[in-house]
């Protein structure tokens, strides 16, 4: 792993300790979801109705490779190619219609072949990945993509930055999270499920799972995570958070334009269950113009 130098030379200059530099690898399996991942579809653009709303079944089959190297404690490269084999199949929700019969032509619909090439950059300084309470977290990655099904035009680049800052006060009982997330693509040929997305868990908690899609997407989410028990249970710690948030984003297809009309602001309130450092469990509730949305689940949101 890291290598230090310590002590320096009988004679001439000191010895100079030589930056840690060690080496990662990754290999995820082929993944294969045989009865699919159950979505809904609104269409393309940020003022998508609620009336417009599809569903389908997306079948997958995705190898990954990833390889890189800690420059330093903080900083590491990664880089990642991934093959994804897509199919878009009838959605099981008997009460919504059919993606294709709302969005017959819809890019990607008849499935895809898709080989990505992508390169991290990222920096991380959050005391805890699980349960972080103090730090910095950016990331930043390229990638190039092209559906092997189709002909050379079907390229298109990805793009993201992903910056997250926490800091801890009032005698450590309070946490403040600040995230600013920004998503793009830019090509030919990209299908939807491709395309930046916002809506979710993750970000636009007052929507469901991937409401809004574009070629880009903005996303700020602001979060006050305060203590308000703690417990000592089975020689465990146990604590109860609560956190107000306000998730606000919109997605777009022109910064220039478009100037960021329309932007979705999401008020709302977490409650957490902790058994630090690995352990976060949580429910959301949040508001949006579709009405209001809650989510129950393992992590962080970010």
């Amino acid at each position: 792993d890291s290598v230090d130098a310590c002590g320096a030379a009988p004679q001439g200059p000191p010895v100079v300790p030589p930056i840690p530099i060690r080496t990662l690898h990754a290999l995820k399996p082929l993944q294969h979801i045989p009865f699919g991942d159950p979505s809904r579809f609104f269409g393309i653009g940020n003022q998508t109705p609620e009336q417009n709303e599809t569903n389908y079944t997306l079948r997958s089959t995705r190898v990954k490779v990833s390889g890189g190297i800690n420059l330093g404690e903080s900083t590491s490269v990664l880089f990642t190619e991934r093959y994804t084999d897509v199919r878009v199949d009838r959605g099981v929700i008997p009460t919504l219609p059919q993606i294709r019969s709302l969005f017959p032509s819809i890019l990607g619909i008849e499935g895809a072949q898709i080989l990505g090439h992508r390169l991290t950059l990222s920096y991380d300084t959050r005391d805890n990945v699980m349960t972080p309470s103090k730090g910095r977290y950016v990331a930043v990655y390229t990638e190039l993509n092209q559906n092997l099904v189709h002909h050379a035009p079907d390229r298109w680049g990805h793009y993201s930055l992903d910056a997250r800052q926490f800091i801890a006060h009032g005698s450590d009982r309070m946490v403040f999270v600040a995230r600013f997330l920004i998503d793009a693509v830019s090509g030919q040929g990209i299908p939807f499920y491709e395309r930046p997305m916002l809506g979710g868990e993750n970000t636009l908690r007052g929507f469901g799972t991937n409401r809004f899609i574009d070629d880009i997407a903005v996303l700020v989410n602001f979060e006050e995570r305060i203590r308000v028990m703690r417990r000592r249970m089975f020689d465990n710690t146990i604590e109860l958070e609560i956190a107000p948030f306000l998730d606000i984003g919109r997605v777009t297809d022109n910064f220039a334009g478009d100037r960021l009309r329309h932007i979705e602001y999401n008020p709302g309130m977490g409650f957490r269950f902790l058994a630090r450092p690995n352990v976060a469990a949580r429910v959301d509730a949040a508001h949006g113009r579709d009405g209001m949305n809650v989510f129950v689940g393992l992590d962080y949101p970010f």
